[in-house]
């Protein structure tokens, strides 16, 4: 029975479905978080999905089996991430709840905020992991936030695929 654990591996620059595709050809378990963005194109706005890490994949090894060596043998993968000499082991609880948030293909699913109150945190810059509570919620995904200043509060109104649940 194996015993896989999963591992983070850094792949060249703009070929990290190249190299998903190399190691599942070698057999390796792969997962790669996507997450949908819109894109603007000559005034038009076109969905195009992006790595949730860019530039990274998670991979499945069993270390009794496998040589984890030979994953940066693999074409477009650039390294795989360590700790001192040894390889990063990600717990295991992380990639099966960042699963569970995704569809069969990867595509992060949006955690809607449904009530106000929620505590929320933004994603995007220039308001990354900026703390607030959801105001209100439209129907085109946008919502209003409230941030709670010393002196005053003030409103922000962001894309609910941009914020993550407190």
């Amino acid at each position: 029975m194996r015993q896989s654990r999963w591992f983070l591996a850094q792949a060249k620059s703009n070929s990290v479905q190249i190299s998903q595709r190399n190691l599942q050809i070698k057999n390796f378990e792969t997962f790669l978080p996507v997450e949908e963005e819109p894109d603007q194109y000559y005034g038009a706005t076109l969905a195009s999905t992006r790595p949730l890490f860019p530039d990274h994949l998670f991979v499945a090894l069993d270390m009794s089996q496998d040589f984890w060596v030979q994953i940066q043998s693999i074409f477009g993968i650039a390294h795989i991430v360590k700790i001192g000499k040894s390889p990063a082991v990600v717990p295991t609880l992380l990639v099966t709840e960042l699963m569970q948030r995704c569809d069969r293909k990867g595509l992060m699913r949006p955690v809607k905020p449904q009530r106000p109150v929620d505590q929320v945190t933004t994603t995007r810059i220039p308001f990354a992991n900026f703390m607030a509570e959801v105001e209100s919620t439209a129907p085109d995904r946008r919502v209003c936030l409230l941030k709670n200043r010393i002196t005053a509060p003030y409103h922000i109104v962001a894309s609910g695929n941009h914020l993550h649940l407190v």
